[in-house]
């Protein structure tokens, strides 16, 4: 019985910039929060953006706020004007 090879995807990593301070991400800077969107509109994960987790928890946070204040959209259908 042969084993089957794993397909190995490599991601790419998505370039945010300097990484902001915790307490300096704001759900009203929009420009720097779609850093960490995908072209989906989903929030990134820390493997691709190479940022600390307690970080990610606050920007993943401080998205979730903005989508609900209307700054974000939820998905690509939802775009904001």
């Amino acid at each position: 019985m042969q084993k089957k090879k794993k397909l190995i995807i490599k991601k790419k990593f998505v370039d945010v910039g300097p990484l902001p301070r915790a307490k300096d991400v704001s759900f009203k800077n929009v420009a720097q929060l779609k850093k960490f969107l995908s072209e989906r509109h989903k929030i990134l994960p820390r493997k691709l953006t190479h940022v600390p987790a307690p970080l990610q928890r606050v920007i993943s946070r401080e998205i979730k706020k903005a989508r609900i204040m209307g700054l974000l959209p939820f998905t690509e259908r939802h775009e904001v004007r």
